[in-house]
């Protein structure tokens, strides 16, 4: 019987998981576009978000009971379901330092076979095309290690398909990301609109969506923790602070972007995201993960960005609408052959049907959120005129309320 543990789901059930903002982001590994690939795979393995035997993020474990849990999971379990992100890089999102020796020891010694997801690659300007000879050694041998206890690695796109095959890594997948592939086989054809009105966009202080912005994540929430607004804080973030988001919960995210009716985006899986609610979407991320993920999907790209509103008239989605049946298709072949086929899953359904779904909740929110945004107008030092900044705020803060 399929019985999966998981590792790395980057998950909040609920407020008790997010009591503090170190607890949060310790949960959702820095970024919760990283709790969007574990909800996506066990809402397709299971058709709701259940709570999961897991270890929520193996970057901070301290391997202190591992012995204990590596038993149990021996015993008890049939398969390991790792969900990755952008690892194979020079460095680490977030200022993580993966302890790759101890995380490569714990896998090795479990062993149920391993279903690998959403794992890629990622450079940046100024990097040379032979980047992943740079590697840390422990990386690499994590990845093969990974690499024999899986029928095949489950990766990004074509790019991380080259470089693990350059790291001498041939068992590989390039079927994207499972969050692409959250809503199923009859997921909603992007349609635009003759022109957007409601768009959700960072530009111009428009409303946004955080992500990892840990300043402005803090300054929303957890008003039980010490609050004062960051002097680096640049004036137009101090000014939309009003009118920006933050989840915790998949749910409410997605209901909140499908108030929308374009997003302009510079984050993947906020974007991904907005695209599997029918929202129409361009994504502007420069980096190499963004342009591999992008390029497989056929999603609209424009590296860098531009005008919203003309990018929108010009992107057409036709092209991703077309691709995404075989796509689908593709990443469910790839979970059979894994050992989480059609029958499999199935049963994995009918088993979570007696399960509680987790619940939607809201991170609390901050209530002197104004005050704090005004006494912090009154003592920086800007370019224009305080009048003219009390003005922006206040029309920003009534017409478009929190």
């Amino acid at each position: 019987m399929l019985k999966p543990f998981f590792i790395n789901t980057n998950l909040c059930y609920g407020l008790d998981e997010c009591q503090t903002s170190a607890q949060f982001f310790d949960n959702v590994g820095g970024n919760t576009g990283n709790s969007y690939i574990g909800y996506s795979i066990i809402k397709i393995l299971y058709g709701k978000l259940i709570k999961v035997p897991e270890i929520k993020n193996i970057f901070s474990y301290d391997f202190k009971n591992q012995d204990e849990l590596i038993q149990k999971i021996n015993k008890e379990y049939s398969h390991i379901v790792f969900c990755l992100q952008d690892q194979l890089r020079n460095s680490q999102s977030y200022g993580i330092k993966p302890n790759w020796k101890k995380i490569t020891e714990f896998i090795s010694r479990i062993d149920k076979p391993f279903l690998v997801i959403s794992l890629g690659t990622n450079s940046f300007k100024g990097e040379a095309e032979d980047y992943y000879k740079n590697f840390n050694p422990e990386l690499v041998r994590f990845v093969h290690i990974l690499s024999e206890k899986s029928n095949s690695l489950g990766v990004r796109g074509l790019e991380s398909e080259r470089i693990l095959h350059k790291l001498g890594i041939n068992n590989v997948a390039p079927v994207g990301c499972p969050t692409f592939f959250e809503m199923g086989p009859n997921r909603q054809a992007i349609q635009k609109k003759d022109t957007p009105v409601a768009i959700l966009s960072p530009s111009d202080g428009g409303q946004s969506v955080l992500q990892d912005e840990q300043a402005l994540f803090k300054c929303l929430y957890w008003p039980q923790e010490n609050f004062s607004i960051p002097n680096s804080l640049r004036l137009p973030n101090l000014l939309s602070l009003p009118l920006q988001k933050g989840f915790a919960c998949i749910e409410l995210w997605k209901k909140f972007v499908s108030s929308f009716d374009y997003n302009y985006s510079s984050r993947v899986h906020g974007g991904i995201l907005s695209l599997n609610c029918g929202i129409p979407t361009v994504m502007t991320n420069d980096d190499l993960r963004a342009y591999e993920m992008c390029s497989l999907f056929k999603i609209p790209y424009v590296p860098g960005g531009g005008r919203p509103i003309e990018l929108y008239k010009q992107v057409n989605f036709e092209p991703m609408n077309k691709a995404y049946s075989s796509l689908y298709k593709n990443f469910m072949s790839f979970l059979s052959e894994n050992g989480f086929d059609k029958a499999a899953i199935s049963a994995l359904h009918k088993e979570a049907e007696s399960l509680p779904e987790i619940k939607p909740f809201e991170l609390p929110i901050n209530k002197n959120l104004i005050n704090s945004v005004e006494m912090a107008l009154k003592s920086y030092k800007f370019y224009m005129p305080s009048h003219i900044l009390f003005k922006l705020l206040f029309l920003k803060i009534f017409n478009k309320k929190h």
